[in-house]
């Protein structure tokens, strides 16, 4: 069954750096700063993200989801409502790296049998990631190749949205995504890629 709409969308996964070596400290640090990561999340969600059409939180990481068009500029622009939130987590939290890749969200529509006489409850006790998509399981794939390659960039972007950032040399590597397993680059970015306010 395929019904529904494939959604071209950026996926994009925020983690903070170094929690587990805090959590093994044995004390609470590890826990404040990873509620403050969820508040910081939820606030920013409903203030200025909004490109974004849902956010999802749990330990030390963020998911992102942004609905694209076809131009150049959606991307750009959700690049930057991105790069401003991992700043403010940068600076208020700890330390992030984030992985944006491209592709499209699996349809809404539910294959299951709408008619149970337990729908409804099953629905309240489970929750369907919006951003569920190779997208998202890509984020994964380049998390572990980043490691295996003992990367530390900020940014690790999907060639297909990196074209959208003002030219600046990026150092990239491939990975294989899924679900053809077509190889595509990967550009590293350090920094921040929102445009800073000018001071008047």
């Amino acid at each position: 069954m395929t019904n529904g709409i494939w959604k071209d969308s950026l996926v994009t996964l925020i983690d903070l750096i170094d929690t587990k070596s805090i959590a093994e400290e044995g004390n609470a640090r590890a826990t404040t700063l990873m509620r403050k990561l969820h508040s910081l999340v939820q606030r920013e969600m409903a203030v200025s993200m909004r490109l974004h059409s849902h956010a999802y939180c749990w330990n030390d990481s963020a998911l992102l989801l942004a609905h694209l068009d076809r131009s150049t500029q959606t991307s750009r622009s959700a690049l930057n409502e991105i790069s401003a939130l991992k700043k403010k987590i940068d600076l208020k939290v700890g330390r992030t790296y984030a992985i944006c890749i491209k592709g499209r969200t699996f349809p809404d529509k539910n294959l299951h049998d709408s008619s149970s006489e337990n729908s409804a409850d099953e629905h309240a006790r489970c929750v369907v990631i919006k951003a569920s998509s190779y997208a998202m399981g890509n984020c994964y794939r380049v998390e572990e190749r980043a490691r295996r390659k003992k990367l530390c960039a900020d940014w690790y972007i999907d060639c297909r949205v990196a074209k959208s950032i003002p030219t600046r040399a990026m150092q990239y590597f491939y990975v294989d995504m899924l679900p053809s397993r077509k190889r595509r680059r990967v550009y590293m970015a350090n920094g921040y890629l929102h445009p800073e306010p000018r001071n008047s």
